[in-house]
């Protein structure tokens, strides 16, 4: 998706008038520092998924351990 709307707003800046580019690449620069924070949360949320799954899987073993002991 934004591909395309990159690839629309270059085609929109060749028949813009004058002085829109500035507009677009404000734009772009918003779309990137939003793709960023979307990586950055995805990235995060990902690692806190793994490390309650860990903390999840040594409870489990440390309760397994303490019903045979």
């Amino acid at each position: 998706m934004n591909k395309n709307l990159t690839t629309a707003l270059d085609k929109a800046v060749k028949s813009a008038p004058a002085g829109s580019d500035v507009a677009v690449a404000a734009v772009k620069s918003a779309m990137a520092a939003a793709n960023q924070a979307y990586d950055a949360f995805s990235k995060a949320t990902k690692q806190v998924a793994e490390a309650t799954e860990a903390s999840i899987t040594a409870a489990s073993g440390a309760t397994t351990k303490k019903k045979a002991a």
